[in-house]
């Protein structure tokens, strides 16, 4: 059996039907991640340790940003090339190290933030 028995000339058309198979699917699984963390900010009573919750996260947002830019720059060539599996593996990865340097407060920006609005609670 080949690819053609699908319908499917070329990787590129296999990798749009994983697309949209799968994509969507990994999607909703980071989206219901992302409404779980919500969830739990949500759910700590003192408001100075949600603030503080929320500073991390958005440093962990800029520091994925960061990140992104950072691998656009980087030659691909001779390394795997595992196509939309590779990058759903690498976004979550990349999400992953944002979180912990976030958490190990090595650039300080979620303290700036927090010292910023805590003046307001």
């Amino acid at each position: 059996m080949n690819i053609n028995s699908f319908g499917l000339n070329s990787t590129a058309s296999m990798q749009s039907m994983m697309q949209k198979k799968f994509g969507t699917k990994i999607l909703n699984m980071k989206q219901r991640a992302e409404q779980i963390d919500l969830q739990q900010i949500k759910s700590i009573k003192d408001p100075r340790l949600q603030l503080r919750r929320v500073a991390q996260e958005m440093e962990s947002l800029m520091i994925k940003m960061m990140f992104k830019q950072m691998k656009k720059n980087v030659n691909k060539e001779g390394l795997l090339h595992g196509g939309f599996a590779e990058e759903i593996f690498d976004d979550f990865l990349t999400d992953e190290y944002a979180k912990q340097a976030a958490r190990s407060q090595s650039l300080g920006i979620a303290e700036i933030i927090y010292n910023r609005y805590s003046k307001h609670i």
